[in-house]
This record gives structure tokens, sequence and C-alpha cells, in this order.
């Protein structure tokens, strides 16, 4: 057998360049180690921190279902969810309740939106207002609806 065939001999043109490998080969294996270390790397990084926010208490003056309430405040709540794990970040262990009123026009648009109590962090309030103002309630009852909701900040 040829010492070419089990690597004892360099082929011409290779010669002291590692077994028969070009400069681009070695390059391109050098890469894919790195990569690797790199995915190694972030599999070890703890994950950023993200938090729990629940709707809790929902208070209805004005005969408007408590669920026509609950589910387009849920679809939005991603929104305040965000906001609150960028907060973690920062402040680990934040945690406690808001509570925003807002009122319910027969044609379903929200309005009059304002926290009434926040025990987390007033940076969160902005988002809270922006995500409740954007929302479409229905709303057959005849008349506005007031409404209370708490939402729970849990890490």
């Amino acid at each position: 057998m040829s010492d070419y065939a089990v690597g004892g001999g360099a082929a011409h043109g290779f010669a002291g360049q590692g077994y028969g490998m070009n400069k681009s080969v070695m390059r391109s294996m050098a890469q894919v180690a790195a990569d690797g270390l790199m995915e190694t790397e972030a599999k070890l990084a703890p994950p950023p921190p993200t938090g729990a926010v629940k709707v809790g208490k929902v208070e209805i003056q004005g005969g408007l279902p408590e669920r026509a309430v609950k589910q387009p405040v849920e679809k939005q709540l991603f929104e305040l969810v965000n906001a609150y794990s960028a907060e973690l970040a920062a402040q680990p262990g934040l945690r406690g309740k808001m509570v925003v009123e807002f009122t319910v026009g027969t044609d379903g648009l929200v309005r009059d939106v304002k926290v009434v109590l926040n025990e987390v962090t007033p940076s969160l309030e902005p988002t809270a207002l922006q995500m409740l103002q954007k929302l479409t309630i229905s709303n057959s009852t005849g008349g506005d609806a007031t409404v209370k909701v708490t939402f729970n900040f849990r890490p």
C-alpha cells in the first residue's frame, strides 16, 4: 500500500500544510470549531429573565360580562409581559400588582384609561395604558361600562 493512501506522504504542492489539507480547508475547520464553541457558550448562558403577568380581579359596572373583557386583555398581555421581563433584567425579584381602570363605550372602544394602583414600577404604566387603549371589547349592553382590571406581576 502506498504511503499516500494512509497519510504518510504529502501530496505534491501541499508539503508542510498538514496531511494534504490546504489553507482554506483548515480555515473552514477552524470556523466550524469556533461556531461550535459559541453555540456551547450560548447553551451555558442563563436564559434572560421572564416574568409572568396574570389578569387577576376584573370588576365591571355596566352589565358587561367578565369574559368579554378578560379575553381581549389576555390576547394582548404579551406586550406587558415583554416590558415586565425587561424590567426584571435590571431589578430581579420585582413583583406586585397594578390596577387599571377604563371605560368601554357602546362602540367597544376603550377610553379614559388610567392606573389607579401600581405596586410594581412606574415604567410599566405606559405599556399597560397603550395596550388597553388598542383594545376593542364587544359591548352589547346598550351603555358604557366602567372596568377595573388587576394585573399580577411575578418573576
